[in-house]
């Protein structure tokens, strides 16, 4: 069962990553301008027949990496899994997210929902060793995530470690992601 929630966490993933668009961070906001429009919903059929449909949303701030990497840009996304919200995904434009692996099955990623304090997000790599995304482990979304105005997420990148990625996450609608209430997220 958990090999096959891996297996569909790497092709949703993978459909999300193609799907759209602190510490060395440039705002956006402060440069006059953002290119966060809100949570947008896609809904497909891949071609084996396997309904995705995901919200996403982009980071408003980039952050600046070492060369040859640059600025990049952080995408969230969290994906309707059989009407409840499934997992949660990480990308990020054009550079490698290292996942210190924690009992060889996870990793700990820093996130913080409004004014809460910080926890770690129990993340993985996914089975193609992707280096561009992080997928939560199991059913550990923090609900927070469905109901904060801002969150701010901090992956590590390779030789440029911990960055932050804010998003201003308000208007999450269940309804959009077509989930029936919060599923099996489960807090900070």
């Amino acid at each position: 069962m958990l090999r096959c929630q891996i297996a569909t966490a790497i092709v949703a993933a993978l459909a999300v990553y193609g799907c759209g668009q602190g510490n060395n961070r440039a705002s956006e906001s402060a440069q006059g301008g953002t290119r966060n429009a809100g949570w947008k919903y896609t809904d497909s059929v891949t071609g084996l027949g396997e309904h995705l449909r995901f919200a996403c949303i982009q980071s408003t701030n980039t952050a600046k990496l070492e060369w040859p990497y640059g600025e990049v840009r952080g995408k969230l996304c969290l994906r309707n899994l059989d009407g409840k919200l499934g997992f949660a995904v990480m990308t990020i434009e054009g550079s490698q997210i290292i996942c210190d692996q924690i009992e060889a099955v996870m990793c700990l990623v820093p996130i913080r929902c409004d004014d809460q304090e910080p926890d770690l997000w129990q993340m993985r790599q996914p089975t193609d060793y992707s280096t561009r995304m992080v997928v939560s482990v199991g059913e550990g979304i923090p609900l927070c995530i469905t109901t904060s105005k801002t969150i701010v997420v901090a992956p590590t990148f390779y030789q440029s470690g911990r960055q932050e990625f804010d998003f201003e996450s308000h208007g999450f609608d269940l309804k959009k992601l077509g989930v029936s209430g919060n599923g099996p997220a489960q807090g900070p």
